[in-house]
């Protein structure tokens, strides 16, 4: 299987400008920034049981070395501030580094740190068939089937009606064993079954298709559970509450609980089969 290393979509923020103009009391004075660079790679892949070396960085204020004056902050993938990165177990780490200018101006720049099991024999790369028949959101009243739901819109004459799909693939691509992007953790219920995505393409282009997608990052454990690292849906700008998903190699099929929204809190239950 050919594996493809993406940078991921967490976000290395790059500052492209170091300086800018400001008006102030009739005149023009700059500002800088202070000057900071990553040494090394601003993403990293260590397998279980390595040890993270800090590549280090170099910044300056006014050509004056501050390299001293960078704070660090590591992030695991709970969003949890952690004093170190460890590698017993598979996981994401965002160490940020920033720095304020003598003008007063704010700078950070990130490094991403995947903790990956090299030898991890279960994959889920590829595209997953949604069962309309098994699959269900649960919790708000309306406990239907994607194919109940399928049935409902379809058979409706609002907007969205023609466009609400009969089939969904979910697709896992696969960073490194072990963590994948998934494009749509909520089994494809908006963008397929609502009609969203293809609704969106037509009308305001392709970029909009995965709109009301949720998007994000999981983690296979070599027990076949699935823990999630991210997601993001730019519709609503919000993520899931939470996430509990299984995967059975002898039948290719993942089972994913995907918990949604507050009041009340919907259970995005897909069933899908390997492809």
């Amino acid at each position: 299987m050919k594996k493809q290393l993406f940078i991921l979509a967490l976000s290395l923020l790059t500052l492209g400008f170091i300086s800018c103009e400001k008006q102030s009391a009739g005149h023009t004075g700059k500002v800088d920034y202070v000057k900071l660079q990553l040494k090394g790679d601003a993403q990293i892949l260590l397998g279980l049981g390595d040890t993270f070396e800090e590549p280090g960085w170099t910044a300056t204020d006014k050509g004056v070395d501050v390299h001293d004056k960078v704070d660090v902050v590591i992030i695991d993938m709970t969003g949890e501030v952690v004093e170190e990165i460890t590698t017993a177990s598979p996981g994401i780490f965002t160490i940020t580094y920033s720095a304020t200018s003598q003008d007063n101006m704010y700078i950070e720049v990130q490094r991403q740190v995947l903790v990956f099991d090299p030898n991890l024999e279960l994959s889920i790369d590829g595209a997953f068939a949604v069962d309309f028949a098994q699959s269900a959101r649960l919790g708000d009243g309306r406990e239907w089937t994607w194919q109940q739901w399928s049935d409902y819109y379809t058979s409706d004459a609002w907007a969205y009606a023609a466009y609400s799909l009969t089939k969904i693939d979910i697709n896992f691509s696969e960073l490194v064993p072990g963590i994948y992007e998934v494009d749509d953790l909520l089994g494809g219920f908006y963008t397929g079954l609502r009609g969203y995505g293809p609704y969106m393409k037509e009308a305001n282009g392709a970029s909009y298709y995965n709109y009301y997608s949720m998007g994000g990052m999981v983690i296979l454990n070599a027990d076949g559970t699935i823990d999630l690292v991210s997601s993001h849906v730019e519709a609503w700008g919000d993520a899931l509450v939470a996430l509990s998903a299984t995967f059975d190699p002898k039948t290719n099929t993942i089972d994913m609980h995907s918990f949604y929204g507050d009041d009340p809190v919907m259970d995005f239950h897909a069933i899908m089969v390997k492809k």
